[in-house]
């Protein structure tokens, strides 16, 4: 589809869901800790009010209706005070904490829990958790007294990965710093990444797969995936372009990961799962129904028939793989400014058109960026109209309007508006869809 350009600044609005295949799953399993073992998915969710009281373990499997309950583990305890350091606990809150699961991971078909406190790991099944002699040092997942872990590790070649989030404010952008703890030796050593990273997967031994963002030849910023070394933090960038996300924009990505089986590599924007088989570029594999997508807390999970799985927010999409979308038929519009009525509407008069919505505030400034860097995948943008709007529509940057309707209501709009959108052979190059004034006095 052409370029157009839409003036409008409203509200942000969602993605839509879009028609799933036959292999398709929507699932909603919430949880703190959600781990993949064989094709049956196992996740930890809070207590009772405030979180406290026992954890439950939930199961699910694609085809199931809904998630079933797996097992009940401790949690923190009921008469916990809250803003107290551990060693202020009485003795029998403090022996609570120290028995309550904080995580769960697979190893060989095992699900497996973790205490944070103390590094105890323990086998989980439908009578709860077993603690073993097994235990890591967890002194580096605390700073000062306070727990700095957030988020549910990974095992990998044997060691559990967890990830401390920090903060770039110069990029806006977080930097992960890795803690790698050793079941067989009970050490625990801190990763630093030879550059800053802002997700990390399993991938193949010895070696992890990151998710960084970098600046090109403009000094704009892109996502790049790279090998790092899993010891060394070494990272050398992987040769596929994923030019279509920019990590300065709300359309984000999340989720990589790899199958090495089939030697595929995948990440999610909040709208397509994309596919990379043999570091070829990469294609639309599938389409996705999330509202937004984050490379921290997103995760992939490779199942063994070949399907791809992305969990966020709550969510898990279970997609087959292998094969291309056909975007043909697909609209793609970036900017805020889709109403709820709207969306309904399109999708009413055209149910076989893909629609990809990148929602956040854009500028028509942006949206000439974008077009001059060689966006060719959006088809429409909603921005304010203003002087940046009259350079894109006298550069040519925005595609004249061909429909006959729309044509005939431009024509009956007030010649001033008529001004705005109308390019020097009187051409429309822009409909309005939204008016907004403002009154003043003195």
């Amino acid at each position: 589809m052409n370029k157009l350009m839409c003036l409008a600044l409203c509200a942000l609005m969602m993605l839509p869901f879009l028609p799933a295949m036959a292999e398709d799953v929507d699932t909603s399993l919430p949880g703190m800790s959600t781990v993949l073992d064989g094709d049956t998915f196992y996740t930890l969710t809070a207590g009772g009010p405030r979180g406290a009281g026992p954890r439950k373990v939930w199961r699910w499997t694609p085809g199931d209706a809904q998630p079933t309950l797996f097992a009940t583990v401790p949690g923190w305890p009921e008469d916990m005070p809250y803003n107290t350091a551990f060693e202020d606990h009485t003795d029998q809150v403090q022996a609570g904490i120290r028995d309550m699961v904080h995580m769960l991971y697979v190893d060989a078909g095992q699900l497996m829990a973790m205490n944070y406190y103390t590094g105890k790991l323990g086998t989980v099944d439908a009578d709860g958790v077993h603690w073993t002699e097994q235990a890591v040092d967890t002194s580096p997942y605390f700073k000062g007294g306070n727990l700095q872990v957030y988020n549910a590790g990974f095992l990998h070649d044997g060691k559990l990965f967890f990830i401390l989030d920090e903060y770039d404010m110069e990029n806006d952008l977080s930097f992960l710093t890795l803690l790698v703890s050793d079941p067989q030796t009970g050490t625990t050593v801190t990763l630093n990444p030879a550059e800053p990273i802002q997700a990390v997967a399993p991938y193949t031994p010895g070696k992890l797969l990151a998710l960084r963002a970098v600046r090109n030849r403009d000094s704009q910023l892109t996502w790049q995936m790279a090998e790092m070394g899993a010891s060394t933090g070494a990272l050398t960038p992987l040769p596929m372009d994923m030019g279509e996300a920019s990590p300065d924009t709300a359309n984000s990505v999340g989720a990589i990961g790899y199958d090495e089986r089939t030697d595929t590599y995948f990440y999610a924007t909040s709208a397509k799962l994309m596919m990379s088989q043999q570091k070829k570029p990469f294609v639309v594999t599938a389409l996705l129904p999330f509202d937004y997508m984050m490379p921290g807390v997103s995760r992939g999970f490779p199942m063994a028939d070949g399907r791809w799985v992305v969990f966020m927010g709550g969510t898990l999409a279970v997609r087959d793989t292998g094969g291309m979308v056909d975007l043909s038929r697909s609209l793609t519009i970036q900017g805020s400014g889709m109403f709820d009525d709207v969306k309904t509407a399109f999708q009413k008069a055209h149910p076989d058109v893909a629609l990809f919505y990148g929602g956040g505030y854009m500028t028509a400034a942006d949206a000439a960026e974008r077009v001059r860097n060689g966006d060719t995948e959006t088809d429409l943008f909603y921005v304010r109209a203003n002087a940046a709007l009259r350079a894109m529509i006298d550069k040519e940057y925005a595609a004249p309007l061909t429909s006959e309707k729309l044509i005939a209501d431009v024509a009956t709009l007030y010649p001033v508006i008529q001004s705005v959108i109308l390019d020097a052979q009187g051409n429309p190059r822009a409909y309005p869809s939204a008016f907004h004034h403002s009154t003043g006095s003195l």
